[in-house]
């Protein structure tokens, strides 16, 4: 689209044509209509809008679960995907998986069609803020019962009666991450696994909650009875630190050794917080024991800054942050 940059002259004639009566010159009476061409440019955006109405990243998750592939050719002879291709989309995540059907036909098949491609659905941001009840449901349903690992990372739209139908249709499913999922509760939670269970469910052995939830010792037990996790000891040469995955507990939260409460509980990776009785002396919470946002160190003791949502980050990481948003700019100007 070309654009008219050519300047623009005005003629004694127009000048006069343009004063005002009180003698001054009215300045956007000679200013050309379209000089840049803008109303053909706004064109050609509408357009792009109508080719990316059925994108799900500009509009909604709807699109993908209802309508057919977009824009799929189906020339003469059309031949299917090549067979590594196919064996690729099991390392595809969801977001991906829903992007690859959209590419042809014989890969629309492929990824709707497939149920071992959906026996583990990991949602997170930005499907997270898009994800409803329906579309979850639906989502699992291609799995056709096969599905074995459900996280939901702060999908704030999702119910317990959603989580329910899942936990029902999928009796294999065996390890459940839901932090940050607002609407969802404790005792929704425990009344679905035990439903699962009557109904013959395999049984979680993995459930990741989070800081979000409160629970009391009750409900902790319960959870643990649900996982047969009754009699689980935490290794003490096995540390659980910040940001770390805790891969070797059936549930990511205990009992805080200072507050006696259930929340997510840490260790400090401080040698010399570790003491002669290993990583106990420093093991708590992180209300109890405040810690680096980015290291998960204990900040008693320590210099460190408190940052706009009220964490805090220790001198060393904070230096860190700082010496590498300086560079960003060095080498930008570098490039």
């Amino acid at each position: 689209m070309a654009m008219n940059l050519a300047p623009y002259w005005l003629s004694p004639a127009a000048m006069e044509d343009g004063m005002q009566e009180d003698g001054d010159i009215d300045e956007v009476d000679f200013l050309p209509e379209d000089p840049f061409g803008m109303e053909n440019f706004t064109a050609a955006i509408v357009g792009w809008m109508e080719d990316l109405e059925g994108d799900t990243f500009f509009t909604d998750l709807e699109y993908l679960l209802d309508r057919p592939a977009f824009r799929c050719p189906e020339p003469d002879g059309e031949s299917s995907p090549h067979d590594g291709l196919l064996l690729s989309l099991g390392h595809l995540g969801v977001r991906d998986l829903l992007s690859m059907e959209r590419v042809c036909r014989p890969l629309r098949a492929a990824v709707r069609d497939d149920p071992l491609l959906w026996r583990c659905i990991h949602i997170e941001s930005p499907l997270s803020e898009k994800i409803t009840d329906n579309k979850l449901v639906r989502l699992a349903d291609r799995a056709r019962g096969s599905l074995e690992c459900l996280s939901l990372i702060e999908c704030s739209r999702i119910s317990d009666d959603a989580l329910k139908h899942v936990l029902q249709s999928n009796l294999k499913l065996t390890k459940l991450s839901i932090p940050g999922c607002l609407r969802l509760s404790v005792d929704g939670l425990i009344n679905n696994l035990k439903i699962c269970a009557s109904l013959g469910g395999v049984g979680l052995k993995c459930l990741r909650l989070g800081r979000l939830f409160s629970i009391t010792e009750e409900q902790f037990g319960a959870l643990k009875w649900l996982l047969k996790a009754e009699h689980f000891q935490r290794r003490s040469d096995k540390p659980q630190f910040y940001h770390y995955n805790r891969s070797a507990q059936p549930i990511d939260i205990e009992l805080c050794p200072i507050c006696e409460k259930v929340k997510l509980v840490y260790d400090c990776p401080m040698v010399n917080c570790q003491g002669d009785e290993g990583f106990d002396q420093c093991r708590a919470c992180e209300v109890c024991i405040p810690r680096c946002l980015q290291c998960g160190r204990c900040i008693i003791n320590c210099a460190y800054m408190e940052t706009f949502s009220l964490s805090y980050v220790c001198s060393t990481c904070w230096e860190s942050v700082m010496i590498a948003n300086e560079l960003i700019p060095l080498v930008s100007h570098r490039l």
